[in-house]
């Protein structure tokens, strides 16, 4: 053969080159799912990252929207027969009536007095608008069958929503499920801010009143004047052990039966 001879390829069978493109096809197929797959993770590591600096820097913590007021030992025992002025509304401890209000939903005032002595045993009470209604309203009814919750109606507050534990409160623009339930494992029972830690929340006083609560916080006339009012308030010795960390049930003596 001579140099100026040109080498002509080998015909290729149909058979060989449809082989040949299922191959090619198979690749470029292949290369395409490794593309999206490395694409993916890099979403899904984008999505995580902005997630944590989310949490960090936006989420919801119930701490940050809750007025502390006073310690858990604060006014511990505390009790009185005469009607109490509050400094906050709805109120979040001070001087109490001797025996708490029952946990549950109520539709109709209940006293503060007695909602006080329930927030000494570790209860949240959720006060509403009593203009609340529909969806809302059922919402709070389901809240009021969780074990340590006080559901009931309080006209005159700045916000439709309040949620107070012993010397804590929180106040909602609406009927926030989250946020309350949020608020309600923080501060429910709990032995870091419940003065009478593990006390019952009833069956106890389930009376209701018609007449409305106080809505306008008590300011006492000067500093070192009496609080609440000038009441006398009468001797009572709430458990020992409970201010001292341990976390039995309120003693007779503390927690008198109706």
């Amino acid at each position: 053969m001579s140099d100026e001879e040109v080498k002509l390829p080998r015909p290729v069978s149909a058979a060989t080159q449809e082989r040949r493109d299922r191959k090619m096809q198979s690749q470029i197929k292949q290369r395409r799912i490794l593309r999206r797959l490395i694409f993916g993770c890099y979403g899904i590591l984008i999505v995580l990252i902005g997630l944590g600096v989310y949490d960090r820097v936006f989420s919801w913590d119930v701490a940050e929207h809750t007025e502390e007021y006073f310690e858990k030992e604060d006014f511990l025992g505390q009790h009185t027969a005469d009607p109490v002025l509050y400094e906050q509304i709805p109120p979040v401890g001070d001087p109490h009536a001797r025996i708490p209000q029952a946990c549950g939903f109520y539709s109709e005032y209940v006293l503060n007095e007695y909602a006080v002595h329930s927030l000494e045993h570790g209860a949240v009470w959720i006060a509403y608008d009593p203009s609340i209604s529909g969806d809302d309203l059922a919402t709070l009814q389901e809240l009021g069958t969780q074990p340590y919750v006080l559901v009931s109606p309080y006209p005159g507050m700045n916000e439709p929503v309040s949620v107070s534990a012993w010397g804590h409160q929180m106040t909602l623009g609406s009927v926030d499920e989250g946020k309350i339930d949020a608020f309600r494992s923080r501060y429910s029972n709990n032995q870091e801010y419940s003065p009478e830690f593990g006390a019952p929340c009833g069956p106890s006083f389930t009376e209701t009143t018609d007449i409305e609560p106080q809505q306008i916080p008590f300011v006492p006339a000067a500093e070192n004047s009496p609080g609440l009012g000038g009441i006398d308030v009468v001797d009572a010795t709430a458990t020992a052990a409970a201010s001292s960390g341990e976390t039995p049930i309120a003693s007779p003596q503390a927690t008198p039966a109706p």
